[in-house]
């Protein structure tokens, strides 16, 4: 999962208006956070359906995989939002020039 949520933030980044190497680290960076608790969401889900007494339906597992998937990628795309907005508001305002 972390080498598909690392080409996912690479997609979002690319999708900016400006891509710097620094926007685009910081953002590589949050990644490993965002998968390691999935990650473990995911495995303790796992462990309690694989030990319940009776054998669990075989889409469960493919099931808690996607859905722990898919909040990676609504982590990660909050995540390129709150730092694209932040990068908006530390831009300096564009001069405009007006003829009289």
């Amino acid at each position: 999962m972390l080498w598909t949520a690392s080409v996912l933030c690479c997609v979002f980044a690319a999708m900016r208006t400006r891509v710097t190497w620094r926007g685009l680290a910081l953002a590589l960076l949050a990644v490993v956070p965002i998968v390691l608790a999935a990650n473990i969401v995911r495995a303790a889900l796992l462990f309690n359906v694989e030990t319940r007494p009776g054998p669990p339906p075989a889409w469960w597992h493919p099931v808690i995989g996607m859905l722990s998937f898919a909040l990676v990628a609504a982590m990660l795309y909050a995540s390129e939002c709150l730092q694209e907005r932040r990068a908006r508001s530390q831009r300096a305002p564009a001069l405009t020039f007006r003829e009289s």
